[in-house]
């Protein structure tokens, strides 16, 4: 599987998030020390299986090499991609002329509101720039955000400068 690193600006935060085995934890920590954010349990597991799948496009292999995922087309340039478990984990992908995944959309996602509250809302992914980095063709560019009240708001962007395979084949 490949994994791209993203050019940021140094981050006194550290977020640790994953999805394996049906379970999908969260801990964020300020200073990378001090625990601001811990999320375990079936919101968890969702969102961050949710994630995995917003995440395709930086890992071409997974697209054809993870029985897991189901695929389905919904129109002439989109498609489903879905996960048995859990129930609901599914984002939608629309490719543009080249057959790049160039958006992705998905609906209630859990998230949380300004006072902390349990929330399920819409999200959505663009992927741009695709280029041959390592040996791999990814989007060099990436911006994720909750669509809250009408308006798309952004929380990451990446600038994808490098790519390196871990394990498999190359």
């Amino acid at each position: 599987m490949g994994r791209p690193s993203a050019a940021r600006a140094p981050d006194p935060d550290a977020r640790q998030d994953a999805y394996a085995g049906g379970e999908g934890p969260l801990d964020a920590r300020l200073l990378s020390a001090i625990p601001v954010a811990s999320s375990t349990g079936p919101d968890a597991a969702l969102g961050e299986a949710m994630r995995y799948l917003a995440e395709l496009p930086w890992a071409p292999d997974a697209i054809l090499g993870n029985p897991a995922i189901r695929w389905r087309m919904t129109g002439p340039r989109s498609l489903e991609a879905s996960l048995a478990e859990p129930a609901g984990a599914a984002v939608a992908f629309t490719f543009d002329e080249a057959g790049d995944i160039v958006l992705m959309d998905a609906r209630d996602r859990p998230s949380g509101d300004a006072e902390g509250q349990a929330v399920r809302l819409d999200w959505r992914g663009e992927s741009s720039d695709y280029r041959t980095i390592g040996p791999r063709r990814v989007p060099a560019f990436g911006v994720v955000g909750y669509i809250r009240p009408e308006v798309f708001v952004p929380y990451f962007r990446a600038t994808i400068t490098s790519y390196r395979l871990i394990g498999g084949p190359s």
